[in-house]
């Protein structure tokens, strides 16, 4: 892509940016750290265990040969794994490739998304449909040369490096047995380069008849292809199959930069990769160094001091420190990526009109919260660029959301929050914010029963459970308790009531809690009954106007016999047991149902008089 211009710039933007230039950063990968995480996450998140070779799609999307994984960063930045178990190994053809084994060398992608990579010490390169199967698309598993003129799949190669053209031609680099090969779309293998002699030169002429020991290939858009040799040079290959030298000496070493690519020194060039332009990119690899042949034909260094080593993210690209670069890729957006291999990162090449410097600071919604309540963070941010991405951080460990605005309820005394402008954004140099030294008042606690129950006329002393040093008490509403402004007032409430409390700590932090006080409805049951016809008294039955629902009434003879049941709250007992009067005499009632959702259990004893 071309370096984005910003149609307006206020006189303050002007004034805040340096000149244009090639800026570095880190997309992927833990500087250092070698490993096998990150799934789902920000490929910045990520470790790598050795990230040899890349690619890129129209999409924007970037794939990785990590080892024993083939990883996807999507244009949003976050990293996934589509092959590999993290186990080496070749296993899983006709599979999703997730499940597979694979040992992934060189990686190449396709017009139409296909993947396909090379398989290390196996001999094959496998490919992964869009639909995410994966095959094998050519070798036999036995590294050795054989095969031309038949299918790929029956062939032995030992592949590296390659690149599929619009039509789905695949150009392998056959590194040991000093050939280029092509696999057409109908998957025939033939050599287009090099006549098995593993040999350094500077020879013209027929690229099959020349000796060659291939690294990296890449396609411009008029279908010439270029190679990475290994004796420090870099050979063009026409239409018509002539291959000639456009850079190198045939010296291990660095010099030349500023004249004719053709007399400057390599150091074992591997990756290559051209833009839509036609220069010409080098993954300069033992000097540490990314170099571009310009379509005049002149050599620079555009990334790498030459000393190994990672620093200068943020910085102009020529400045910074990288290490063994071992690929090198160029997007449509004319951004150059490329593996830091001894580092085990994905650093990223980009032009910029200017840089800008952005400033960052935050503030909280409150400078001394209390613990458990809520604090907003706010960022403000001066010349962060169109898209600034927010990284909000806790004791240095990343949270939050990409937002100006954080917000947290779990801070502790201590706690230091900060955030930063992420390194993700083209020309805009990563900004630190102030760091936040966060002093959390303890808030109290209170441990109070949800529910007490009493009966009318009762009283509950309230008892709440506290933490903390308490100065002050308030329970609401005050109806009917004794004192409102004490620990534990004495409840005395006619009708159910649902009680808060709210107290304050010598801190200054609140804390609240409630409780219900329930009233039960006291059910008043005779103590005797007469059922000898004179139409009074003849029921013993529960009260007209009890409004509690009634599960269960229930009567029992000295005996311990049941002699009366119902649900009905409206029926009552006629003094018979089974239909014939009962004998004079005391009984026992149960009486089981709920009040306010509560169950409620009555017990008594009525005498039955004739």
């Amino acid at each position: 892509m071309k370096p984005v211009v910003h149609a307006m710039l206020s006189l303050s933007l002007l004034l805040s940016v340096t000149a244009g230039a090639q800026i570095i950063k880190t997309i992927a990968g833990t500087p250092g750290v070698q490993g096998n995480t990150g799934n789902g996450v920000p490929a910045v998140d990520a470790v790598f265990h050795g990230p040899y070779s890349m690619a890129t799609d129209d999409a924007g999307n970037i794939y990785l040969a990590d080892y024993a994984l083939i990883r996807k960063i999507d244009k949003n930045g976050i990293i996934r794994t589509i092959a590999g178990t993290g186990v080496p190994g070749n296993s899983g053809d006709g599979g999703l490739a997730i499940a597979a084994k694979v040992d992934a060398g060189c990686i190449a992608v396709d017009k139409a998304g296909n993947i396909y990579f090379t398989g290390g010490v196996n001999g094959v390169i496998r490919k992964i449909a869009p639909s995410g199967i994966i095959t094998t698309i050519a070798g036999n598993g036995s590294v050795g040369f054989s095969g031309d003129g038949g299918p790929a799949t029956a062939a032995q190669l030992s592949p590296g490096h390659m690149v599929v053209d619009d039509a789905g031609n695949i150009y392998v680099s056959d590194y040991h047995n000093g050939r280029i090969r092509k696999i057409n779309t109908a998957g025939i293998i033939t050599t287009i380069a090099g006549n098995g002699v593993r040999d350094t030169g500077d020879e013209t002429g027929p690229a099959t008849t020349i000796p060659i020991i291939p690294y990296g290939l890449a396609l411009d858009i008029s279908g010439n292809l270029y190679v990475s040799d290994n004796n420090s040079r870099v050979r063009k290959i026409d239409k018509a199959g002539i291959i000639t030298t456009i850079a190198g000496a045939g010296i291990h070493g660095y010099r030349g930069d500023g004249g004719p690519a053709t007399e400057a020194w390599l150091n074992v060039p591997l990756g290559i990769d051209v833009d839509e332009a036609g220069n010409i990119y080098i993954a300069d690899a033992a000097n540490h160094r990314i170099r571009m042949i310009n379509t005049a034909g002149i050599i620079s260094t555009i990334a790498g001091t030459g000393v190994e080593g990672h620093r200068g993210d943020g910085g102009q690209a020529v400045a910074a420190q990288i290490s063994y670069p071992v690929d090198v890729v160029v997007d449509r957006d004319e951004a150059v990526y490329f593996p830091d291999y001894d580092y085990f990162t994905l650093r990223k090449v980009s032009a910029c009109p200017f840089m800008l410097k952005p400033s960052l600071t935050i503030a909280p919604s409150m400078l001394s919260p209390c613990s458990g309540l809520p604090v907003t963070f706010t960022a403000s941010l001066i010349n962060g660029g169109n898209a600034p991405c927010y990284q909000w951080k806790v004791n240095g460990i990343n949270t939050g959301t990409n937002s100006s605005r954080f917000v947290t309820n779990t801070l502790k005394d201590g706690d230091v929050v900060s955030c930063m402008l992420a390194d993700s954004i083209d020309c805009v140099i990563p900004a630190f914010s102030n760091s936040l030294h966060m002093h959390v008042r303890t808030s109290p606690t209170i441990v109070l029963n949800p529910e007490v129950t009493i009966l009318p006329g009762q009283t509950a002393t309230l008892k709440p459970g506290i933490t903390g040093v308490i100065n002050a008490w308030q329970w609401t509403p005050a109806t009917r308790l004794s004192d409102p402004a004490i620990a534990n007032p004495v409840a005395s409430p006619l009708t159910t009531t649902t009680y808060q409390l709210k107290v304050m700590s010598d801190e200054g932090c609140e804390a609240t809690a409630q409780t219900t006080v329930i009233v039960y409805r006291k059910i008043q049951m005779p103590t005797a009954f007469t059922p000898n016809g004179d139409y009074k008294n003849e029921l013993f039955k529960i009260p007209a106007g009890t409004t509690f629902s009634l599960k269960s009434f229930t009567i029992y003879n000295r005996w311990g016999e049941l002699v009366f049941r119902t649900n009905n709250v409206q029926q009552g007992w006629d003094g018979t047991q089974k239909g014939v009067p009962a004998n004079a005499g005391l009984y026992v009632y149960a009486i089981v149902g709920s009040d306010q959702q509560k169950e409620v259990v009555f017990r008594g004893t009525v005498l039955l008089i004739k």
